[in-house]
């Protein structure tokens, strides 16, 4: 199952950078770096996180030796997919 695996990985990767994005901007005083911080929230950092649910999804449930409980999982993580 190593594209679940990876798949796994970038959707890790992506809700990290997230929470690292929302937990720096009450840390930081100077007002530029705020604005900064919430555009890459908002076009970098959000976009990421739905592009890759999306293709953890999709993995999941491609996935032929996944369990019924992990292709269940790819179904509900492919709910951004069917909304957008």
């Amino acid at each position: 199952m190593t594209a679940a695996r990876k798949a796994l990985m970038k959707w890790v990767a992506s809700i990290a950078f997230v929470a690292v994005v929302i937990l720096l901007l009450p840390v930081v005083n100077d007002a530029d770096i705020v604005i900064v911080l919430g555009l890459v929230l908002f076009f970098l950092a959000a976009p990421m996180l739905v592009l890759w649910t999306i293709e953890m999804g999709k993995t999941l449930r491609e996935a032929p030796e996944a369990p019924r409980a992990l292709r269940a999982v790819g179904l509900i993580l492919s709910i951004p997919q069917a909304l957008f």
